[in-house]
C-alpha cells in the first residue's frame, strides 16, 4: 500500500508539474526547458544486460573527447552517469515493472531535476524502462534522447515533443530481419516472451507470413528446456533461426542451437547485441547502423555519439524553437560529425531509420 499511495502521489506531482510548465511555456512562449550549461545525464538503467547501456556510454565519452581535442569554440557540457539503482531487483532486459520500481524510477529523475544544471538526458535502457523515463522527460518539457529501446509505445504521442528515439523501432528492426530470411524455408523465431520479445516476434511472423515459420517462446530455467528444444529441433529439422531476446539467456540459447544444429544460421536480434560468438559458426547479429560507415564503433556506440553531438549542439546558433526542429538543423547543417543523419518527425520518431545485419566475426 505504501508504494500504491506514493506511485499515486507521484503521478499527481508530475501532472501538476506538466501543467504549470504547459502554462509557463504558453506565456514565455518555450517549447523546452535546458539549461546550456548543465549537464548532459546519461541513465544507466542497470538492467541485465548492461553491454549495449555501456556501448551507448563509451560512444558519449568518445564524442564529448573529441570536442575537446578538437578545441570546440562553444562549451562542452560535461557527461554525468545516473544510476537508478534498480540492479538489486535482479531485473532482466525488459521485464515487467512493479508499481515500486516505476514509483523508484520517476522519483530518481525527479531529483536529478530538482538539483539542476541539466541540459538533456542520454538513455539507454529497455522499453519498459525508457517507457517511464520518457513520462517524465515528456511532461516536464526536458530533452530526452532514447538510443535503445525499439517497442513502438515507448515515446509519448505529444506534438511538439522533447523526447526522441536515435534507433530505428521493431517495424524497422523487423524488416531486416524478414529481409534476412528471404526465401529460406523451416524457421524458428525463438522469443524470450516480454514486451520486447512478443512485439518483434509478431512483427517478424507478420512480415514473412507466406514462408515455413513457426513461433516458439523460451522461458529457459533448467536444463530440461533445452531437452525439449532438442526434442523440438529434432521434429522440425530447422534450417535457420532467429533469435529474439536479452543475454544471458540469449547467449545460453545460440550455444544450446549450435551444437543443435551446427549447420544453422542463427540471427540474433539487437539486443543481443554484445553475445560472442564463434567465428566457425554461422552466427549473425542485427545492428542499428550501418557498420560499414560506423567507422570503427561497434552495436549501439554510434548511438550514445550522436546523442551527445546533438544534445551538445542543441544551442549552438540556435535557428528554431522547438527541441525536434533544433535537432534536425543540427543534423542539416553537416557541420558536426554523426554517423546517423535521419531527421525526427515532428512525434520523435526517425522513419527512415534502418537496422543492418552482419555476421559475428567478419
Amino acid at each position: 500500500m505504501h508504494y500504491k499511495a506514493a506511485l499515486a502521489l507521484e503521478s499527481v506531482m508530475i501532472l501538476l508539474a506538466g501543467v504549470i510548465i504547459w502554462v509557463y511555456t504558453g506565456l514565455v512562449q518555450r517549447s523546452f526547458f535546458s539549461d546550456k550549461a548543465g549537464a548532459i545525464v546519461l541513465i544507466a538503467s542497470d538492467e541485465e544486460p548492461k553491454a549495449f547501456g555501456e556501448q551507448v556510454a563509451s560512444g558519449a565519452e568518445k564524442a564529448r573527447a573529441q570536442l575537446l581535442w578538437n578545441g570546440a569554440t562553444q562549451q562542452v557540457p560535461e557527461l554525468e552517469r545516473m544510476h537508478l539503482g534498480i540492479e538489486a531487483q535482479n531485473l532482466l532486459g525488459d521485464a515487467h515493472l512493479t508499481p515500486a520500481m516505476q514509483w523508484h524510477i520517476r522519483h530518481q529523475i525527479m531529483q536529478r531535476l530538482a538539483r539542476g544544471h541539466v541540459l538533456g538526458f542520454i538513455s539507454a535502457g529497455s522499453s519498459t524502462v525508457d517507457h517511464e523515463v520518457a513520462r517524465v522527460a515528456g511532461a516536464l518539457r526536458i530533452p530526452l534522447t532514447i538510443t535503445t529501446a525499439t517497442n513502438a509505445d515507448v515515446i509519448p504521442q505529444m506534438s511538439p515533443t522533447t523526447v526522441v528515439r536515435m534507433v530505428g523501432n521493431n517495424g524497422s528492426q523487423a524488416d531486416a530481419i524478414a529481409a534476412w530470411i528471404g526465401t529460406k524455408a523451416r524457421i524458428a523465431i525463438l522469443y524470450q516472451p516480454s514486451a520486447y520479445g512478443n512485439q518483434l516476434a509478431a512483427l517478424i511472423s507478420a512480415k514473412v507470413s507466406a514462408h515455413d515459420v513457426y513461433i516458439l517462446p523460451f522461458p529457459i530455467s533448467s536444463a530440461t528446456d533445452y531437452a525439449d528444444l532438442s526434442k523440438v529441433a529434432e521434429a522440425y529439422k530447422f534450417s535457420a533461426f532467429v533469435i529474439v531476446g536479452y543475454p544471458p539467456r540469449v547467449g545460453e540459447l545460440v550455444a544450446a542451437v549450435s551444437l543443435l544444429q551446427p549447420n544453422a544460421p542463427i540471427l540474433i536480434s539487437d539486443a543481443g547485441v554484445g553475445v560472442a560468438g564463434r567465428s566457425d559458426r554461422d552466427i549473425y547479429v542485427c545492428l542499428p547502423v550501418n557498420p560499414a560507415t560506423a567507422q570503427g564503433l561497434v552495436g549501439f556506440e554510434p548511438l550514445g555519439h550522436d546523442a551527445y553531438q546533438l544534445l551538445a549542439n542543441l544551442h549552438t546558433n540556435a535557428s528554431d524553437d522547438s527541441f525536434v526542429g533544433r535537432l534536425n538543423s543540427i543534423i542539416g547543417s553537416g557541420r558536426i560529425q554523426l554517423y546517423t543523419t535521419q531527421t525526427f518527425t515532428a512525434y520523435g520518431e526517425r522513419p527512415d531509420s534502418r537496422f543492418f545485419v552482419k555476421r559475428i566475426g567478419n
